[in-house]
């Protein structure tokens, strides 16, 4: 039997069950008050938020462009005002683009260190971004492998931890 995880709808304020590889990238583990410990869409979250900043200067913008928007345009297309606009809505912004840059730049290196194809880089960044989100021991619980191999997605996951030396 494949382990089934508790998925919490921020909208309708339901939770379902369901199997661990169908999460979807986007959702996130939170603690729900009076809910418990579940998954949740976090474009939901902080599309409700009110902004925590006020709108990035020129610089940032160009930083989040560089480093997060353009290397991961092709398996997360958002437009920068897209990533300005969730990025200002987060309780710990600056926290935030760095784990993204994190994501991103990991990708980038795992992607082209092992040649990968479309398919492949799509499976490679739902392991990155789960790899920030739950235990490394969990990653491959929730993610369903079709283009990656076992050994190349647990290569993902060791090059997304390893920090630079």
């Amino acid at each position: 039997m494949s382990k089934t995880v508790r998925v919490y709808n921020c909208v309708t304020k339901e939770t379902k069950t369901i199997p661990a590889a169908e999460l979807a990238p986007g959702l996130v583990q939170a603690q729900v008050e009076g809910v418990g410990l579940v998954w949740i869409n976090s474009a939901e979250v902080k599309s409700g938020r009110e902004y925590t900043l006020p709108p990035f200067d020129q610089e940032l913008k160009e930083l989040i462009e560089r480093e997060i928007q353009k290397p991961l345009a092709e398996v997360w297309p958002k437009t920068l005002a897209q990533w300005e606009d969730n990025f200002r809505r987060d309780t710990k912004p600056e926290q935030e683009i760095g784990i993204w840059c994190r994501i991103a730049d990991k990708f980038t290196e795992f992607s082209k260190s092992e040649g990968l194809n479309q398919a492949q880089r799509k499976e490679c960044f739902a392991i990155m971004l789960h790899c920030s989100t739950v235990p490394p021991e969990q990653v491959l619980e929730v993610v369903t492998l079709n283009a990656l191999t076992r050994d190349q997605a647990r290569r993902a996951i060791e090059v997304f931890l390893r920090t630079k030396e």
